[in-house]
Protein backbone atom coordinates (compact mmCIF):
# COMPACT_ATOMS: atom_id res chain seq x y z
CA UNK A 1 0.00 0.00 0.00
CA UNK A 2 1.47 3.23 -1.38
CA UNK A 3 1.51 6.82 0.76
CA UNK A 4 -1.20 8.08 -1.26
CA UNK A 5 -3.59 5.57 -0.64
CA UNK A 6 -2.96 5.38 2.87
CA UNK A 7 -3.51 8.99 3.34
CA UNK A 8 -7.11 9.12 3.12
CA UNK A 9 -7.32 6.26 5.56
CA UNK A 10 -4.98 8.08 8.01
CA UNK A 11 -7.19 11.47 8.16
CA UNK A 12 -10.33 9.16 8.80
CA UNK A 13 -8.76 7.78 11.74
CA UNK A 14 -7.55 11.10 13.02
CA UNK A 15 -11.26 12.35 12.30
CA UNK A 16 -12.33 9.20 14.49
CA UNK A 17 -9.56 9.58 17.42
CA UNK A 18 -11.03 13.13 17.65
CA UNK A 19 -14.85 12.50 17.92
CA UNK A 20 -13.97 9.80 20.67
CA UNK A 21 -11.09 11.19 22.46
CA UNK A 22 -12.84 10.88 26.02
CA UNK A 23 -13.24 6.91 25.16
CA UNK A 24 -9.54 7.15 24.59
CA UNK A 25 -8.73 9.45 27.22
CA UNK A 26 -10.21 7.41 29.68
CA UNK A 27 -9.20 4.10 28.16
CA UNK A 28 -5.44 5.49 28.75
CA UNK A 29 -6.07 6.83 31.89
CA UNK A 30 -7.55 3.93 33.41
CA UNK A 31 -4.53 1.73 31.95
CA UNK A 32 -1.83 3.79 32.90
CA UNK A 33 -3.24 4.06 36.78
CA UNK A 34 -3.90 0.19 36.62
CA UNK A 35 -7.95 0.87 37.49
CA UNK A 36 -9.24 -1.70 39.12
CA UNK A 37 -12.25 -2.88 37.19
CA UNK A 38 -15.81 -1.91 38.09
CA UNK A 39 -19.08 -4.62 38.01
CA UNK A 40 -20.82 -4.60 35.57
CA UNK A 41 -24.17 -3.84 35.09
CA UNK A 42 -27.44 -5.22 32.84
CA UNK A 43 -30.17 -3.55 31.07
CA UNK A 44 -33.19 -3.70 33.22
CA UNK A 45 -36.06 -6.23 33.65
CA UNK A 46 -38.44 -3.23 32.19
CA UNK A 47 -36.59 -2.37 28.60
CA UNK A 48 -35.88 -6.33 28.20
CA UNK A 49 -39.71 -7.13 28.38
CA UNK A 50 -40.12 -4.24 25.77
CA UNK A 51 -37.85 -5.32 23.66
CA UNK A 52 -39.12 -8.87 23.97
CA UNK A 53 -42.46 -7.05 23.22
CA UNK A 54 -41.20 -5.38 20.01
CA UNK A 55 -39.60 -8.21 18.63
CA UNK A 56 -36.53 -6.44 18.68
CA UNK A 57 -33.34 -7.64 16.77
CA UNK A 58 -29.83 -8.07 17.35
CA UNK A 59 -27.98 -4.33 15.73
CA UNK A 60 -25.03 -6.62 14.11
CA UNK A 61 -26.82 -9.81 12.92
CA UNK A 62 -30.66 -9.34 12.68
CA UNK A 63 -31.18 -12.39 15.20
CA UNK A 64 -34.58 -12.03 17.08
CA UNK A 65 -34.52 -11.54 20.88
CA UNK A 66 -36.41 -14.63 22.41
CA UNK A 67 -35.45 -15.65 25.72
CA UNK A 68 -31.85 -15.40 27.53
CA UNK A 69 -30.23 -15.72 23.88
CA UNK A 70 -29.32 -11.70 23.96
CA UNK A 71 -27.06 -9.95 27.03
CA UNK A 72 -25.72 -6.45 27.38
CA UNK A 73 -22.65 -5.31 25.27
CA UNK A 74 -20.50 -2.49 26.92
CA UNK A 75 -19.10 -0.76 24.22
CA UNK A 76 -16.45 0.77 25.53
CA UNK A 77 -15.52 -2.67 27.62
CA UNK A 78 -15.43 -2.43 31.53
CA UNK A 79 -12.01 -3.60 31.21
CA UNK A 80 -10.74 -1.39 29.26
CA UNK A 81 -11.94 1.28 31.94
CA UNK A 82 -16.13 1.85 30.20
CA UNK A 83 -18.62 2.69 32.34
CA UNK A 84 -21.75 1.45 33.36
CA UNK A 85 -24.01 4.50 32.13
CA UNK A 86 -26.80 4.01 29.35
CA UNK A 87 -24.31 5.61 26.93
CA UNK A 88 -21.87 2.87 26.82
CA UNK A 89 -24.46 -0.07 26.75
CA UNK A 90 -26.58 -1.35 23.80
CA UNK A 91 -28.57 -5.00 23.83
CA UNK A 92 -26.99 -7.56 21.23
CA UNK A 93 -27.63 -10.96 21.42
CA UNK A 94 -25.14 -13.21 22.64
CA UNK A 95 -22.86 -14.91 19.98
CA UNK A 96 -22.45 -11.11 18.42
CA UNK A 97 -21.20 -9.84 22.19
CA UNK A 98 -19.01 -13.32 22.43
CA UNK A 99 -17.28 -12.20 18.90
CA UNK A 100 -16.88 -8.63 19.92
CA UNK A 101 -15.32 -10.21 22.83
CA UNK A 102 -13.34 -12.75 21.42
CA UNK A 103 -11.82 -10.40 18.74
CA UNK A 104 -10.71 -8.28 21.86
CA UNK A 105 -8.53 -11.13 23.47
CA UNK A 106 -7.52 -11.83 20.04
CA UNK A 107 -5.85 -8.64 19.73
CA UNK A 108 -4.97 -7.91 23.45
CA UNK A 109 -5.01 -11.29 25.25
CA UNK A 110 -6.53 -11.26 28.57
CA UNK A 111 -7.16 -8.53 30.90
CA UNK A 112 -5.80 -7.20 33.42
CA UNK A 113 -4.97 -5.29 30.30
CA UNK A 114 -2.62 -2.43 31.86
CA UNK A 115 -0.05 -5.35 31.84
CA UNK A 116 0.25 -4.51 27.53
CA UNK A 117 -0.18 -0.67 28.65
CA UNK A 118 1.56 1.20 27.17
CA UNK A 119 3.43 -0.92 24.55
CA UNK A 120 0.31 -2.18 22.49
CA UNK A 121 -1.76 0.85 23.12
CA UNK A 122 -1.97 1.23 19.17
CA UNK A 123 -4.22 -2.66 19.12
CA UNK A 124 -6.14 -0.91 21.96
CA UNK A 125 -6.99 2.21 20.22
CA UNK A 126 -7.61 0.70 17.10
CA UNK A 127 -9.99 -1.97 18.81
CA UNK A 128 -12.08 0.71 20.64
CA UNK A 129 -12.69 2.93 17.90
CA UNK A 130 -13.81 -0.14 15.83
CA UNK A 131 -16.09 -1.02 18.58
CA UNK A 132 -17.42 2.17 18.90
CA UNK A 133 -18.29 2.88 15.26
CA UNK A 134 -19.53 -0.32 14.88
CA UNK A 135 -22.53 0.66 17.07
CA UNK A 136 -22.59 4.39 15.98
CA UNK A 137 -22.44 4.18 12.38
CA UNK A 138 -23.42 -0.12 11.58
CA UNK A 139 -21.24 -3.18 11.34
CA UNK A 140 -20.32 -2.33 7.98
CA UNK A 141 -18.27 0.68 8.74
CA UNK A 142 -16.01 -1.56 10.99
CA UNK A 143 -14.24 -2.11 7.38
CA UNK A 144 -12.50 1.42 8.29
CA UNK A 145 -10.10 -1.19 10.76
CA UNK A 146 -9.48 -4.41 8.14
CA UNK A 147 -7.20 -6.39 10.90
CA UNK A 148 -9.74 -5.88 13.63
CA UNK A 149 -12.87 -6.53 11.13
CA UNK A 150 -11.46 -9.53 9.88
CA UNK A 151 -11.32 -11.07 13.02
CA UNK A 152 -15.01 -10.20 14.32
CA UNK A 153 -16.47 -11.65 10.59
CA UNK A 154 -14.30 -14.73 11.27
CA UNK A 155 -15.79 -15.46 15.24
CA UNK A 156 -19.13 -14.60 14.51
CA UNK A 157 -19.99 -15.76 10.27
CA UNK A 158 -17.26 -17.66 9.28
CA UNK A 159 -15.36 -15.12 7.39
CA UNK A 160 -18.60 -13.97 5.57
CA UNK A 161 -20.33 -10.86 5.93
CA UNK A 162 -23.89 -10.63 6.95
CA UNK A 163 -26.90 -11.56 4.39
CA UNK A 164 -29.08 -8.52 5.61
CA UNK A 165 -29.17 -6.33 8.39
CA UNK A 166 -31.30 -5.84 11.27
CA UNK A 167 -35.28 -3.95 10.43
CA UNK A 168 -36.16 -3.82 14.33
CA UNK A 169 -32.66 -3.06 16.10
CA UNK A 170 -32.42 -0.47 18.75
CA UNK A 171 -29.53 1.13 19.35
CA UNK A 172 -27.81 2.00 22.72
CA UNK A 173 -29.44 2.45 25.48
CA UNK A 174 -29.76 5.84 26.05
CA UNK A 175 -31.07 6.66 22.65
CA UNK A 176 -34.59 4.96 23.78
CA UNK A 177 -36.91 4.51 26.62
CA UNK A 178 -39.72 2.03 26.77
CA UNK A 179 -42.85 2.47 24.79
CA UNK A 180 -40.16 4.38 22.01
CA UNK A 181 -39.89 2.09 18.49
CA UNK A 182 -36.60 0.44 17.18
CA UNK A 183 -34.10 3.19 16.59
CA UNK A 184 -31.06 1.83 15.38
CA UNK A 185 -29.28 3.61 12.66
CA UNK A 186 -28.61 -0.01 10.41
CA UNK A 187 -32.19 -0.53 10.38
CA UNK A 188 -32.22 0.26 6.58
CA UNK A 189 -31.43 -1.60 2.91
CA UNK A 190 -28.66 0.82 3.25
CA UNK A 191 -26.69 -1.13 5.21
CA UNK A 192 -25.23 -3.95 2.17
CA UNK A 193 -24.73 -1.20 0.17
CA UNK A 194 -22.94 0.69 2.49
CA UNK A 195 -20.71 -3.12 3.53
CA UNK A 196 -19.90 -2.85 -0.05
CA UNK A 197 -18.59 0.97 -0.62
CA UNK A 198 -16.78 0.49 2.68
CA UNK A 199 -15.16 -3.10 2.66
CA UNK A 200 -12.07 -3.18 1.44
CA UNK A 201 -11.39 -6.54 -0.56
CA UNK A 202 -8.99 -7.92 -2.89
CA UNK A 203 -8.58 -10.14 -4.99
CA UNK A 204 -7.62 -13.43 -3.20
CA UNK A 205 -10.49 -13.08 -0.50
CA UNK A 206 -13.28 -13.12 -3.63
CA UNK A 207 -11.43 -15.44 -5.59
CA UNK A 208 -11.95 -17.77 -1.91
CA UNK A 209 -15.02 -17.35 -1.48
CA UNK A 210 -16.09 -17.87 -4.73
CA UNK A 211 -14.64 -20.91 -4.20
CA UNK A 212 -16.66 -21.54 -1.16
CA UNK A 213 -19.30 -21.10 -3.18
CA UNK A 214 -18.29 -23.52 -5.59
CA UNK A 215 -17.68 -26.12 -3.18
CA UNK A 216 -20.89 -25.39 -0.86
CA UNK A 217 -23.00 -26.44 -4.24
CA UNK A 218 -20.85 -28.98 -5.41
CA UNK A 219 -20.81 -30.91 -1.68
CA UNK A 220 -24.33 -29.28 -0.79
CA UNK A 221 -26.72 -29.47 -2.80
CA UNK A 222 -25.29 -32.84 -4.69
CA UNK A 223 -27.65 -35.72 -3.65
CA UNK A 224 -24.63 -38.45 -2.90
CA UNK A 225 -25.40 -41.97 -5.12
CA UNK A 226 -25.31 -44.28 -1.89
CA UNK A 227 -27.84 -42.82 0.65
CA UNK A 228 -27.11 -45.59 3.02
CA UNK A 229 -23.51 -44.72 3.51
CA UNK A 230 -22.35 -43.89 7.32
CA UNK A 231 -19.07 -42.49 8.57
CA UNK A 232 -17.65 -42.56 12.23
CA UNK A 233 -17.73 -38.98 13.62
CA UNK A 234 -19.02 -38.22 16.82
CA UNK A 235 -21.49 -35.61 15.79
CA UNK A 236 -23.60 -38.44 13.89
CA UNK A 237 -23.67 -41.10 16.65
CA UNK A 238 -27.13 -41.53 18.32
CA UNK A 239 -26.80 -39.27 21.59
CA UNK A 240 -29.94 -40.68 24.58
CA UNK A 241 -30.42 -37.85 26.56
CA UNK A 242 -33.11 -39.51 28.66
CA UNK A 243 -35.23 -36.48 27.95
CA UNK A 244 -36.85 -37.44 24.85
CA UNK A 245 -40.47 -38.80 24.98
CA UNK A 246 -41.42 -39.23 20.87
CA UNK A 247 -40.65 -42.06 19.01
CA UNK A 248 -38.80 -40.64 16.35
CA UNK A 249 -39.23 -43.41 13.89
CA UNK A 250 -42.97 -42.51 13.88
CA UNK A 251 -42.70 -39.10 13.27
CA UNK A 252 -39.90 -38.60 11.04
CA UNK A 253 -40.81 -41.85 7.96
CA UNK A 254 -37.55 -42.25 5.98
CA UNK A 255 -37.84 -43.40 2.79
CA UNK A 256 -36.06 -45.70 0.34
CA UNK A 257 -33.98 -44.68 -2.52
CA UNK A 258 -35.70 -42.83 -5.46
CA UNK A 259 -38.59 -41.75 -3.48
CA UNK A 260 -39.47 -38.15 -3.92
CA UNK A 261 -40.92 -35.76 -1.65
CA UNK A 262 -40.13 -32.77 -3.20
CA UNK A 263 -43.39 -31.45 -2.98
CA UNK A 264 -43.88 -32.17 0.74
CA UNK A 265 -42.40 -30.42 3.75
CA UNK A 266 -41.55 -31.08 7.29
CA UNK A 267 -43.95 -29.74 9.40
CA UNK A 268 -43.55 -27.89 12.98
CA UNK A 269 -43.56 -31.17 15.04
CA UNK A 270 -40.91 -32.70 12.67
CA UNK A 271 -38.49 -29.76 12.58
CA UNK A 272 -38.76 -29.53 16.34
CA UNK A 273 -37.67 -32.74 16.84
CA UNK A 274 -35.07 -32.45 14.24
CA UNK A 275 -33.77 -29.31 16.41
CA UNK A 276 -33.41 -31.31 19.72
CA UNK A 277 -31.56 -33.85 17.97
CA UNK A 278 -29.24 -31.57 16.61
CA UNK A 279 -28.98 -29.75 19.65
CA UNK A 280 -27.95 -33.37 21.38
CA UNK A 281 -25.44 -33.99 18.80
CA UNK A 282 -24.10 -30.44 19.39
CA UNK A 283 -23.75 -30.78 22.96
CA UNK A 284 -22.19 -34.03 23.05
CA UNK A 285 -19.77 -33.58 20.47
CA UNK A 286 -18.69 -30.19 22.82
CA UNK A 287 -18.19 -32.26 25.40
CA UNK A 288 -16.36 -35.10 23.82
CA UNK A 289 -13.95 -33.11 21.52
CA UNK A 290 -12.65 -30.34 24.34
CA UNK A 291 -15.28 -27.97 23.52
CA UNK A 292 -15.33 -27.67 19.44
CA UNK A 293 -16.14 -29.59 16.47
CA UNK A 294 -16.07 -28.94 12.11
CA UNK A 295 -18.39 -27.00 10.84
CA UNK A 296 -18.63 -29.18 8.16
CA UNK A 297 -18.83 -32.51 10.19
CA UNK A 298 -22.18 -30.85 11.72
CA UNK A 299 -23.37 -29.95 7.91
CA UNK A 300 -23.24 -33.87 7.01
CA UNK A 301 -25.60 -34.14 9.86
CA UNK A 302 -28.16 -32.28 8.15
CA UNK A 303 -27.41 -33.55 4.99
CA UNK A 304 -28.20 -37.08 5.97
CA UNK A 305 -31.42 -36.20 7.40
CA UNK A 306 -32.23 -34.63 4.16
CA UNK A 307 -31.40 -37.28 2.18
CA UNK A 308 -32.63 -39.68 4.57
CA UNK A 309 -36.46 -38.35 4.08
CA UNK A 310 -35.91 -38.05 0.72
CA UNK A 311 -36.64 -34.01 0.26
CA UNK A 312 -35.20 -31.43 -1.62
CA UNK A 313 -32.63 -28.75 -0.21
CA UNK A 314 -35.14 -26.16 -1.06
CA UNK A 315 -37.85 -27.55 0.42
CA UNK A 316 -35.84 -28.89 3.49
CA UNK A 317 -34.08 -25.36 4.24
CA UNK A 318 -37.26 -23.45 4.08
CA UNK A 319 -38.86 -25.54 6.47
CA UNK A 320 -35.89 -25.11 8.78
CA UNK A 321 -36.43 -21.69 8.00
CA UNK A 322 -32.63 -21.38 6.24
CA UNK A 323 -31.43 -19.02 3.71
CA UNK A 324 -31.50 -21.52 0.27
CA UNK A 325 -28.68 -19.53 -1.40
CA UNK A 326 -26.61 -18.88 1.59
CA UNK A 327 -22.81 -19.99 1.94
CA UNK A 328 -22.65 -23.56 3.88
CA UNK A 329 -21.67 -21.82 7.19
CA UNK A 330 -24.28 -19.53 7.11
CA UNK A 331 -26.76 -21.99 6.80
CA UNK A 332 -25.18 -23.65 10.06
CA UNK A 333 -24.91 -20.76 12.02
CA UNK A 334 -28.53 -20.05 11.82
CA UNK A 335 -29.27 -23.48 12.64
CA UNK A 336 -27.23 -23.30 15.67
CA UNK A 337 -29.21 -19.96 16.45
CA UNK A 338 -32.18 -21.60 16.19
CA UNK A 339 -31.44 -24.21 18.83
CA UNK A 340 -29.29 -22.01 21.31
CA UNK A 341 -25.86 -23.18 21.11
CA UNK A 342 -23.62 -20.04 22.38
CA UNK A 343 -20.87 -20.19 20.35
CA UNK A 344 -18.30 -18.40 17.70
CA UNK A 345 -16.72 -19.70 15.10
CA UNK A 346 -12.63 -20.56 15.02
CA UNK A 347 -10.35 -20.48 11.74
CA UNK A 348 -7.91 -23.47 11.53
CA UNK A 349 -6.00 -24.96 8.34
CA UNK A 350 -8.59 -27.43 8.23
CA UNK A 351 -11.40 -25.87 8.21
CA UNK A 352 -13.91 -23.56 10.56
CA UNK A 353 -14.64 -25.17 14.00
CA UNK A 354 -17.58 -24.40 16.28
CA UNK A 355 -16.13 -23.30 19.50
CA UNK A 356 -18.64 -23.49 22.77
CA UNK A 357 -18.24 -19.79 24.18
CA UNK A 358 -18.45 -18.56 27.88
CA UNK A 359 -20.77 -15.61 28.03
CA UNK A 360 -19.69 -12.52 28.32
CA UNK A 361 -21.53 -8.95 29.21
Amino acid sequence: MNAQSTRPQEETHHLLKLKYQSVLGGAKNFLKNRTKTKNRSSCSSIRVNWLITCEAECPHCGLRFRGGNHNTEHIHPISLGGTNNNDNRIQLCKNCNNARNSVMQALLGHPPFSKIFPQEWDAVERYLLWSEITIDEGLSSGARFPEVHELFLEARFAGESPVSGPKKAFGRLSTWGVGEEPNYIGNTAALRSAHTKTTTGTISSFLRRKARLFFDRLFDYESPTNTGQTTSSPLREEVVTGQSAVDESKVLPKVTQGEQKSNQELSETEVSILRQKWNDHALNCLAQNDGSFFVGDFWQLVSDERIARGLSWRSFERALGVTHKAAMPSKVRQILEQIGLNFIFEKTENGYLIVEASEEE
